[in-house]
């Protein structure tokens, strides 16, 4: 918009016609002024929010803070955009892989993991056709023709790998290509460069060549990760027995981590966080065991112990059971490459440059306020998010005059709280932010019950009539504080100041101008003498 107001004005310097001059001057007065009504209701918005938001009740007593059809689309679009940031509301969870097939090079083992102690769940023959899925530190994970999914090396597929790191040698590029020599048990690896160089690595150094451009294990979220997140009841609904594998398969929540065959039956683990509300438990993921590709039963692995106080907050399990909120919480096993060619990791890497220590120190200060400013953005937009709901409600319900104030105070707190309710199920379950967000709700309470005060009439139920006429009283009282600091141990009096101290009390006289209602509103400040 504003590139665009640059545009007319160097339009207008070099105009030859009059009448072209003063037909332009018009429509760039009233975008200015278009642009002028937006940008106005935006800081007011911005401002309603942040009164909210960071005051904690502190609501201005002499200030419009009007909430207007504006106001309310503002905060929508606010909730959108937290959701799109923040959730992977709008993401697909269980995206296709591309499938790419190469055969194995050698005999290899078949495991439930990447660790070195994941276990052999099966045997891969040298020739057999492998699906590649995704890739992660040295390990492909792969699908069998007999439909058996699982880890293994990357030297089963192709020794071919790539510089990632390039720390063993200066002289060595990022896209240098090397042949794995061997892999002891810790996965790490002896390679060797054209010209015959040895070279140790681990499996964080390098990249496969058949690996760039495949997905990878996890997703970076900025506050979930690679998890479905669903409860107990969310299970006995969807993994009821009887339920065929290919209709989960085709729901978001049904990509396989591994798929075991056995004689008479197939195992199937998958990437879940598993709340129980009942038994106050926690699980990493599911085993779920199919017979003629129907569930039959399903195990719970990897117990923790959930939230203390977690099931006592009303309709967190309800919540965190619904397919929405299931979607929100929760992240694709499996994202995008970063790198796909051996030019753009040759790129990647010469930007790791060597850089003096004290401008490592201002780099780590600047990325330290950056993240402090991502910090507040992401509280301003999930806890603003919460006011939508009672905002609506007071957009409507505020302007119907036979509800008395304290009916609207009692449906916005309502509101709220439900709002803070499903903030703290979708982002933070925890005891820590059930905490905070128990003081900011009791603030935002009575920033509610303030906002109705001094924005709608007791009598007549107007809104946005209320006026500040002015102020009495000044009542004025002075008192004194005594500090003494006393000598350890003996409890002798080492020195002693005195503060003086003075308490106004003021007044605040209000009126409606809709029916000439009075009413005063005391207050008091403290200052120093």
């Amino acid at each position: 918009m504003y590139l665009l107001f640059l545009c007319l004005e160097n339009n207008f310097k070099f105009a030859i016609s009059k009448k072209w001059y003063n037909y332009n001057l018009k429509q760039l007065k009233v975008m200015r002024e278009l642009w002028s009504f937006i940008r106005e209701r935006i800081n007011d918005s911005f401002l309603f929010i942040l009164m909210f938001v960071l005051g904690f009740g502190i609501i201005s007593r002499r200030e419009k803070l009007k909430i207007t059809g504006f106001t309310t689309l503002f905060m929508m679009a606010m909730v959108v955009l937290s959701f799109f940031f923040f959730t992977n509301i709008f993401k697909e969870l269980n995206p296709e892989c591309d499938n790419i097939t190469y055969k194995a090079v050698k005999n290899a083992v078949l495991k439930d993991g990447v660790k070195t102690d994941a276990k052999e769940i099966g045997s891969i023959r040298k020739g057999d056709e492998l699906a590649l899925l995704c890739y992660t530190a040295g390990n492909y994970q792969v699908q069998t023709p007999s439909g058996e999914r699982g880890w293994v090396r990357y030297d089963a597929i192709d020794g071919e790998i790539a510089l990632w790191l390039p720390q063993q040698s200066e002289e060595l590029e990022a896209a240098t290509l090397l042949q794995t020599v061997s892999i002891n048990e810790k996965a790490e690896i002896t390679a060797k460069t054209e010209d015959g160089k040895t070279l140790e690595l681990s499996s964080y150094e390098i990249i496969p060549t058949k690996a760039l451009g495949l997905r990878t294990e996890g997703y970076d979220k900025f506050l979930f990760s690679g998890k479905i997140r669903v409860t107990d009841d969310w299970m006995q609904e969807k993994f009821a027995k009887g339920t065929p594998f290919d209709e989960i398969s085709e729901k978001y929540y049904g990509y396989a981590a591994l798929i075991d065959n056995q004689d008479d039956y197939t195992v199937v683990t998958y990437p879940y966080e598993i709340k129980d509300y009942d038994a106050r438990k926690k699980y990493s993921g599911v085993n779920v065991k199919f017979v003629n590709g129907k569930v039959d039963s399903y195990e719970y692995i990897g117990k923790e112990k959930m939230s203390l106080f977690e099931k006592q907050v009303l309709f967190t399990r309800e919540l965190a059971g619904n397919d929405l909120v299931v979607k929100m919480r929760s992240a694709p096993f499996t994202s995008q490459a970063k790198i796909t060619t051996l030019g753009e990791l040759q790129r990647k890497n010469k930007e790791n440059i060597d850089i003096p220590a004290i401008i490592g120190i201002l780099i780590a200060i600047a990325v330290f306020v950056i993240e402090l400013f991502i910090y507040a953005v992401v509280y301003i937009s999930i806890f603003g998010s919460i006011l939508l709901l009672p905002m609506v409600l007071a957009h409507y319900l505020c302007y119907v005059k036979f509800i008395p104030n304290y009916i609207c105070g009692l449906f916005m707190s309502v509101a709220l709280i439900a709002s803070y309710i499903f903030i703290y199920t979708v982002y933070f379950p925890n005891l820590f932010f059930l905490i905070i967000m128990t003081f900011a709700a009791i603030g935002h309470l009575f920033a509610i019950s303030s906002w109705l005060t001094y924005h709608r009439c007791k009598k007549c139920k107007t809104m946005y009539h209320i006026e500040w006429t002015g102020e009495s009283g000044h009542r004025k009282s002075y008192y004194s504080e005594i500090r003494t600091v006393k000598e350890a141990g003996s409890g002798k009096v080492v020195s002693s100041t005195s503060e003086d101290y003075v308490d106004t009390d003021y007044n605040d006289h209000y009126e409606c101008t809709a029916c000439g209602y009075k009413f005063v509103e005391h207050r008091s400040e403290t200052e120093r003498r």
